[in-house]
């Protein structure tokens, strides 16, 4: 879980704890002569039972962690409100209200531990977003996540520096095209969890700009959901409308030809190294009711063939053959290969071919 996440997540536990009245609640079933009547008690479960239904994974592991599971079930609520179990039910309602206690009193002040240096959490439409917490107002945060949910995506070197230069590239294009002078973009802080961030810290009106041009890459990859990442990138970096500026430029002789050419050279790089690396930016769930993390995942590569099989012409011109049991490898048996390209299967079959040609000479 990142930084963020977590507090996210305590931010909407606090909230459903409170708008449920359960603290109250769990008081009331405690004391025999309560004049809490059955409806009170029901509405506080209801509400928190709401909350808890749209709770993500990282909410519930914290409610697990905290001991406060078993709160939204249904059965414990009936016993409670029926009277039946008393003894039993009491000391079980106990146990969530001094998880409460705990939770409300301690972690708060614990998150204060994990504080990022000039990172501040403020609430902005029900979410809570990271901003840049130090002293110069000129300057805006842009935070760049590389998902990894469920780990069928790992972030390799390759893909992070992917991630890192092409962020670096349209900042540098832009602060051009703006005539903003100066390579101020840095990385202020960088997180991780089941996803990796990199908060950037540079001008605040490129920082916008630069917002505005991944924005505008999604929502063209929403457009052309269904069209593979290659051909996503082909047709984004061709509509882009930073290029038509920069062609704009150049044809009215604001920039320079060679000008021109490294702007788009190091955009439509930047555009490529974004989109196979699967980078997303916290503002696209704002922006459309898709999945980003879904439609920006890299694609997974099919295996290739080994390279003695594929490379090596020796063994298939003369050279000295590779130890396979060819009892093991039939001519039209597909099976076991397994998700090779239909060019690398083809190669092997011509080998196969040539090697069992070889044997009957």
């Amino acid at each position: 879980m990142r930084r963020i996440e977590i507090n996210r997540a305590i931010n909407n536990i606090k909230d459903a704890l409170l708008k449920s009245n359960m603290p109250n609640a769990l008081i009331s079933l405690q004391k025999a002569d309560d004049k809490t009547s059955p409806e009170q008690l029901l509405d506080a479960f209801n509400i928190y039972k709401i909350f808890y239904l749209n709770f993500n994974k990282t909410e519930k592991a914290i409610i697990k962690l905290f001991s406060l599971n078993g709160l939204e079930d249904t059965k414990l609520w009936a016993q409670a409100i029926s009277g039946a179990n008393v003894g039993e039910v009491k000391s079980i309602f106990r146990r969530f209200y001094n998880s409460i206690v705990f939770f409300e009193n301690h972690l708060t002040p614990l998150l204060e531990l994990f504080k990022q240096d000039n990172i501040g959490y403020t609430e902005r439409k029900d979410d809570l977003i990271a901003e840049y917490d130090g002293d110069n107002e000129n300057t805006q945060l842009l935070t760049i996540i590389l998902p990894e949910e469920d780990h069928k995506i790992s972030s390799k070197p390759d893909r992070l520096i992917k991630a890192l230069s092409s962020t670096n590239a349209f900042y540098g294009v832009l602060s051009g095209l703006m005539g903003h002078s100066g390579n101020d973009l840095s990385v202020i802080a960088i997180d991780s969890g089941s996803d990796k961030s990199f908060d950037f810290l540079g001008a605040a009106k490129v920082v916008e700009a630069v917002k505005e041009l991944i924005i505008g890459m999604w929502d063209r990859v929403v457009f052309h959901k269904e069209k593979k990442i290659e051909e996503r990138i082909e047709i984004i970096s061709d509509s882009l409308p930073v290029l038509e500026k920069i062609n704009l430029l150049e044809k009215e002789d604001k920039i320079s030809q060679q000008q021109a050419e490294i702007y788009r050279r190091a955009l439509l790089g930047g555009v490529k190294d974004f989109l196979s690396a699967g980078a997303i930016l916290p503002e696209f769930t704002a922006h459309s009711s898709y999945n980003p993390r879904q439609l920006m995942a890299p694609e997974v590569k099919l295996l290739s063939m080994p390279s003695e099989v594929k490379n090596d012409t020796s063994t298939i011109d003369g050279g000295p053959t590779p130890d396979l049991d060819e009892n093991s490898y039939e001519d039209d048996d597909e099976e076991g290969l397994g998700d090779v390209s239909e060019e690398d299967f083809e190669a092997f079959k011509k080998f196969m071919a040539r090697r069992k040609k070889k044997k009957g000479n």
